[in-house]
């Protein structure tokens, strides 16, 4: 939750000494796996991130969204699953997997509605920003603490910090006249229920599509992150 509440990171700076992408790929790549088995999902974020940087591929891009999810940070993580889908280069069952991953993503995100008493006059503020509600006046925000400001014309009505659970769904009622912030926490049959964890298929020969060839290693660590 402490890493959730960061801005998420730019791409780390190419850091290549050998002058071959492929080499420094693989290279990162490893280092990225090592630290996921460790559970040391920062530095294995940075890691994916960097042989990102230097070799483009979906399964380091699947990697980085498993990394992003097991860091408590889902909006991330469903950002780099939808690129999996989307890219020509995954094949059909690291598309199907990076939809179900994605599945999970979204049940964990939590969810805040704002019922303010006059839309056009109060403005939200999250974690400093000013963010600009949709009709229905939902967010889907990552879990962890979050800083909500509520202001009327130079009146602030709401100024205090939320801690969301993953999953949660959280209401706001900001009353206009009487300044009374009601808190409503969803009940829990509302909430969503956590994704049931599914067994990785058994790794298969690679195919052309993984390419270069050092991928083909990379696919097969990429079932054991998965099981992990």
């Amino acid at each position: 939750p402490a890493f959730a509440q960061q801005p998420a990171p730019s791409a780390p700076a190419s850091d290549c000494p050998e002058g071959d992408a492929t080499a420094c790929g693989r290279r990162h790549f490893e280092a990225g796996t090592q630290a996921f088995e460790k559970g040391d999902f920062v530095n294995a974020a940075a890691a994916f991130q960097l042989a990102l940087s230097e070799r483009p591929h979906p399964v380091i891009r699947f990697n980085l969204g498993l990394t992003f999810a097991r860091l408590g940070r889902p909006s991330a993580a469903i950002e780099q699953l939808r690129l999996v889908q989307a890219d020509p280069a995954a094949d059909k069952d690291l598309r199907a997997r990076a939809e179900r991953e994605q599945r999970s993503a979204t049940q964990a995100l939590s969810r805040v509605t704002f019922r303010l008493s006059d839309p056009t006059r109060e403005r939200v503020e999250l974690d400093g920003a000013a963010v600009r509600l949709a009709p229905e006046g939902e967010l889907s925000l990552d879990p962890g603490m979050h800083r909500v400001r509520v202001s009327s014309g130079s009146s602030i009505v709401l100024d205090q910090e939320l801690e969301l659970s993953p999953g949660e769904r959280v209401e706001l009622r900001v009353g206009e006249r009487s300044r009374r912030i009601d808190v409503v926490v969803v009940p829990e049959a509302t909430r969503l229920a956590p994704a049931a964890a599914s067994e990785p298929p058994p790794p298969t020969a690679p195919t052309q599509k993984l390419s270069p060839a050092w991928f083909y290693v990379g696919a097969g660590a990429t079932l054991v992150l998965t099981g992990v």
